[in-house]
């Protein structure tokens, strides 16, 4: 799969300004076609990855990452020089093989948890791609959101679906046990007055 530099920086900064129009490109018969329609799956699954990774709030834990890793990797070259000097001892030996561990800790939740985040982003939007149906593409207009999805926006979190409800013929005691807590909040709400 080869994808252009300019293609993830257009779509970043199309994306960072806001724009909710699709890209058109000139057809051979001086039309314009609509790329979205164009694109590969690999192509929109790079553009989900950018969305996450590039999302204010990971930005956030990216900059920690390497302020962590960065601090570790200083404590340790430190503890090794301290070890080494005529005051150093066996402790900053201990210290100086320590710091990087928790380096290497440190970046590997960073990792653990971005792959979390990137694989609940993709079963979301294949939810989403699994519920709606084909529709023909409308013409966007400057202020149309209604063609996106609540968390493409990268300043919101993704929606968890909720599950089913539970009837009475598949958990007796569960509807049981939400009855009473019913009762229970409603003469509540009655004492308050």
């Amino acid at each position: 799969m080869t994808v252009s530099i300019t293609a993830i920086s257009s779509t970043i900064s199309r994306r960072a300004a806001g724009s909710r129009t699709s890209e058109t490109s000139p057809t051979p018969d001086g039309g314009a076609a609509s790329q979205e329609g164009s694109r590969t799956a690999g192509e929109r699954t790079l553009d989900g990855v950018w969305r996450v990774v590039l999302s204010p709030k990971w930005i956030v834990w990216h900059l920690l990452a390497i302020l962590a890793v960065s601090t570790c990797v200083l404590a340790a070259i430190w503890q090794w020089g301290r070890a080494g000097s005529a005051l150093g001892s066996a402790l900053n030996v201990g210290y100086g093989i320590q710091w990087p561990i928790f380096a290497v800790f440190f970046a590997y939740m960073w990792w653990r948890f971005l792959r979390m985040d990137l694989r609940e982003h993709r079963e979301l939007r294949e939810i989403a791609s699994a519920a709606e149906p084909a529709a023909p593409a409308a013409e966007p207009t400057e202020d149309s959101t209604d063609d996106l999805a609540p968390w493409d926006n990268p300043f919101t979190r993704a929606p968890v679906p909720a599950p089913p409800p539970v009837t009475d013929a598949e958990a007796p005691a569960l509807s049981e046990y939400n009855r009473m807590l019913a009762a229970l909040a409603a003469r509540d709400d009655v004492d308050k007055r």
